[in-house]
C-alpha cells in the first residue's frame, strides 16, 4: 500500500466484489471501488461521511479553505468563488492559455532545432502555472517565482504524505524538524501570495484588472453582505493556484504521453485539429468542435484521474450494497478503481478515446475524475479548457515521439504523477 496505494486499494476491493474491510493497527478501513456505493457515500448520504482524518493533515500547510472546509460556511463560500471560474472567466481564459502555450512551444522548437528531448513533466506544469497565475492575479508570475512555488507544492506533498502514514504526529507548534520544513513550506506559499495581494490592495478598486483575485476582493456574502475575510482569501487563492496548476499539469501530461506512445491516435488528433481549425487559434467555440480531441482528455483523465482516491470517515452506522459499515471506519474511495472496473470498461488498461466519442456508450457514473457530489471540483471546466488549447496547438505544430520501449510508472501523492521524467521529442511539422 506504501508504494502503490491507487492500484493497492482498487485491486483489493475489486478482487473482494467492490469492498473489503481491513485494518491498520487501530483503525478500520474498508477499501471501495463501486460506483455506485460511491455516489452513495458522496451524494446520497454526504452528511454521514465527512473527510477522513488524513485528509484533513492539507490543512497543516493549506488552509481550511474550500478543499478543506467542512464547516458551516463552506457552501456559502462556494458560493461566491464558483461564478470567477465560469463562463466569462473561461473566455478569457482561452485567450491566455493560447499565449502562455506558445511561449512553452516556442522553448521546444528550440529543444527540437537543438536535437534535445523536453522534460515534459517539468514544461507542462511552468505552462500550466503561468496560465493559472495570470488568471487568478492577471500580471502572471515570473519564471523563477512559478519555479519556486511548484517546489514547495511538492515538497508539501511529500511532507503530507509522511504525516499521513505516521503513526504519532506532534503538534505544529513542537520544532521537530518536519514541522520545521512545513512551517518553511507554508511561509514559502503565504509570502508568494500575500506580496501579490498587497499589490493589488495597494490600487484603487476600479482600477482592479478583471481576473479572479478581483473577483474574490469584491465579492461580498449575499446573506451578510461581508466580503471574503483576508487570511480566508489568502488561503483560497493559494488553494486555486496549487489545485489549479497541479491537477492540469498532471493530467495534461499523461494526455501528450499517452498520445505520443499511440501513434495512431496522433495522427486522428491532428487531422482534426487541422480540420476544425484550419490554421487558427483555438477559441471557446471552435474548441468545442474537437470531439476526438475531447475524448482524449477523458480517456487520459480515465486512465490516470489527477485525484485517484478520496478518503470519508463514517460519522454512524450503515449498510451499502449489503455492506456493513460502522461508525468510525475510514472509507477508501478508490476513483482509479472504478475508472478500471472491467465490469464497466472493455480492456481498462486499454487507451481508446473512441469509448468518449458522441453516441458511444459508456456508464456516466463509473466516470469521476473531477469526483462528484457536493464537493465536484469547481474548476473542472476551467482545468478541460485549458488542456484542449494547449492540445490544439501542439498538434499545428508538432509530432511527438519517446525513446523507444520507455515506460513510466505513476507516484499516487495527492495527484498521480508519473514517477520519472519523460524525455519529450518534438519533432517540428510543416507549416502550411
Amino acid at each position: 500500500m506504501g508504494a502503490a496505494p491507487h492500484r493497492y486499494v482498487a485491486q483489493i476491493a475489486r478482487e473482494n466484489g467492490g469492498f473489503v474491510r481491513f485494518r491498520v493497527l487501530h483503525r478500520s478501513f474498508v477499501a471501495c471501488a463501486n460506483a455506485e456505493a460511491i455516489r452513495h457515500i458522496l451524494v446520497g448520504n454526504h452528511e454521514n461521511y465527512p473527510r477522513a482524518f488524513h485528509s484533513l493533515n492539507g490543512v497543516v500547510v493549506f488552509g481550511n479553505g474550500l478543499i478543506f472546509n467542512e464547516g458551516d460556511g463552506w457552501l456559502a463560500r462556494r458560493r461566491m468563488i464558483l461564478p470567477s471560474l465560469r463562463t466569462e472567466s473561461v473566455h478569457g481564459l482561452c485567450a491566455i492559455s493560447n499565449q502562455e502555450t506558445l511561449k512553452i512551444l516556442d522553448e521546444w522548437q528550440a529543444s527540437s532545432l537543438a536535437g534535445e528531448p523536453v522534460d515534459l513533466l517539468l514544461q507542462i506544469h511552468r505552462l500550466t502555472i503561468s496560465v493559472m497565475g495570470r488568471a487568478l492575479l492577471t500580471s502572471g508570475v515570473d519564471r523563477e517565482e512559478s519555479d519556486a512555488f511548484a517546489d514547495a507544492i511538492r515538497e508539501s506533498v511529500i511532507l503530507l504524505r509522511q504525516r499521513n502514514r505516521s503513526l504519532y504526529n506532534p503538534p505544529t507548534w513542537v520544532p521537530t524538524l518536519h514541522n520545521r520544513r512545513l512551517k518553511s513550506v507554508q511561509r514559502t506559499l503565504d509570502g508568494f501570495i500575500e506580496r501579490h495581494l498587497k499589490a493589488r490592495e495597494s490600487m484603487p478598486e476600479v482600477d482592479y484588472p478583471d481576473d479572479i483575485l478581483s473577483h474574490m476582493l469584491r465579492v461580498r456574502d449575499p446573506e451578510t453582505g461581508e466580503a471574503i475575510p483576508r487570511g480566508d482569501l489568502i488561503v483560497e487563492t493559494k488553494t486555486l493556484f496549487a489545485a489549479g496548476f497541479e491537477t492540469t499539469g498532471a493530467s495534461l501530461t499523461w494526455c501528450i504521453y499517452l498520445l505520443a506512445k499511440h501513434p495512431e491516435v496522433a495522427a486522428k488528433w491532428r487531422q482534426e485539429v487541422d480540420t476544425v481549425l484550419e490554421g487558427g487559434e483555438p477559441t471557446t467555440g471552435n474548441i468545442a468542435r474537437l470531439e476526438y480531441t475531447a475524448a482524449i482528455v477523458h480517456e487520459a483523465l480515465r486512465i490516470y484521474p489527477p485525484v485517484h482516491g478520496l478518503s470519508r470517515d463514517a460519522l454512524a452506522d450503515d449498510e451499502i450494497s449489503g455492506m456493513k459499515i460502522y461508525a468510525g471506519d475510514t472509507i477508501l474511495l478508490s476513483l482509479f478503481g472504478v475508472h478500471h472496473d472491467p465490469g464497466d470498461w472493455e480492456s481498462p488498461t486499454e487507451f481508446r478515446p473512441e469509448r468518449f466519442l458522441p453516441g458511444s456508450a459508456w456508464k456516466r457514473e463509473s466516470f469521476i475524475p473531477f469526483s462528484v457530489g457536493k464537493h465536484r471540483c469547481i474548476g473542472n471546466v476551467f482545468a478541460q479548457t485549458e488542456m484542449l488549447v494547449a492540445l490544439s496547438l501542439i498538434a499545428q505544430r508538432f509530432e511527438l515521439s519517446l525513446p523507444d520501449g520507455f515506460e513510466v510508472g505513476e507516484d499516487a501523492f495527492i495527484t498521480l504523477t508519473p514517477n520519472r521524467k519523460i524525455p519529450l521529442s518534438v519533432h517540428a511539422r510543416p507549416r502550411p
